[in-house]
């Protein structure tokens, strides 16, 4: 997965092909790593995520990945 530091915005999408404009915050505190904002609280509200939820990222193997594929695992 490849994201510049510049980058400021990503797109998840859900298993049913919605689409969460999330805010992408670059942080180099205590380790280098980029923190999901806004788009990612009103998602998990909407689809109702608890903590402890198991969820699933991915992303596109080639390329800058603005857009990251996300899936629940129910238990």
């Amino acid at each position: 997965m490849a994201l510049d530091r510049e980058t400021t915005i990503v797109d998840m999408v859900d298993e049913n092909d919605n689409i969460w404009n999330c805010t992408l915050n670059f942080s180099l505190n205590p380790t280098p790593n980029f923190k999901i904002g806004e788009g990612w609280e009103l998602m998990v509200k909407a689809r109702r995520i608890a903590e402890g939820a198991r969820v699933v990222v991915g992303a596109p193997s080639v390329g800058m990945n603005l857009t990251l594929y996300f899936c629940v695992i129910h238990r």
